[in-house]
């Protein structure tokens, strides 16, 4: 299949998908769940008479037959009737449960793999913003007052601190591209969910406005700098690019959360029941949930 899709234009691909589409999901309803089965086993038991000499009975022709029947007769088919109607409601019923209980593990199999992944995004970026602050808040203090024996110890702490903050940048970075990879493995799973993939991409988008923004230049310096050494590291520290830094990560840290919160929110809500409590607590709470969806808005 996959051979023949790269040899068809790309426009007569897309005509394929838009055809094929509705075409397979009624094929499914028809044929591979119980409701389409008996409506196509009633559409071709009325169109026989199209398709062969037989005509099938009506349904007052059928009462009609049934009631010409011997006792034994009525009795024999009605309890096979009941046999065979008991056999398809169990078997449905273990089917749907079956269906629903693997379902919902691999929703909660989904949900803690976000769960695990967006954490280390969640405490990277907050790593990285508080260094960042730090920087800008020193470094400004230090270009106002001046280099002195005192302010040497706060570069020699930051630049301690620069290689974590290297680390954490570096991997950042490569949760950036592992994002997609998720993204894409869990797709069949969170596509039914309305607004749950149109949400899982803003919190990559925010992601990826993070990562662009954390190349900030760093001076390499040794953990002892000397006074020129302190003094080389201020002067190349860009303020506006790393307060860029700071904004980009208290913008987006907050919205990630918010919306990674909400996909989970919905993949458990099958398990989740309303309560009077639950519902209190949301009516308590309207204002900040107002608040917070403006916020996401504006963003």
């Amino acid at each position: 299949m996959l051979d023949l899709l790269r040899k068809i234009p790309s426009h007569w691909t897309r005509i394929y998908i838009l055809v094929m589409g509705p075409l397979s999901l009624a094929q499914h309803f028809f044929f591979n769940t119980m409701n389409g089965a008996l409506l196509t086993s009633l559409g071709l038991y009325f169109w026989m008479a199209w398709f062969g000499e037989t005509k099938p009975f009506t349904f007052a022709q059928l009462l009609i037959w049934f009631s010409e029947l011997t006792s034994e007769s009525k009795t024999g088919l009605a309890t096979t009737l009941v046999t065979v109607i008991g056999f398809l409601v169990a078997f449905r019923t273990a089917t749907l449960g079956w269906k629903d209980q693997t379902r919902m593990s691999l929703r909660i199999a989904v949900a803690d793999e976000l769960e695990l992944f967006f954490d280390e995004v969640a405490k990277l970026t907050l790593n990285i913003q508080l260094y960042a602050e730090s920087v800008v808040e020193e470094v400004s203090q230090l270009r106002h007052s001046g280099l002195n024996p005192e302010t040497s110890s706060t570069v020699a702490m930051l630049i301690e601190e620069g290689p974590k903050f290297r680390q954490n940048r570096a991997r950042l970075s490569a949760l950036s591209i592992d994002v997609h990879r998720i993204s894409s493995k869990h797709y069949a799973m969170l596509s039914p969910l309305g607004g749950v993939i149109e949400a899982l991409n803003d919190s990559v988008n925010a992601l990826d406005q993070i990562t662009e923004e954390m190349w900030v230049h760093l001076p390499i310096a040794t953990n002892q700098p000397t006074s020129s050494h302190a003094q080389l590291f201020v002067d190349r520290i860009d303020l506006d690019k790393w307060q860029s830094l700071v904004t980009c990560c208290d913008k987006n840290y907050d919205l990630i959360n918010g919306l990674v919160s909400g996909i989970r929110a919905l993949l458990f809500a099958p398990l989740m029941q309303l309560t009077p409590s639950s519902v209190s607590i949301v009516m308590r709470n309207s204002s900040k949930f107002e608040e917070a969806l403006s916020t996401i808005r504006r963003r």
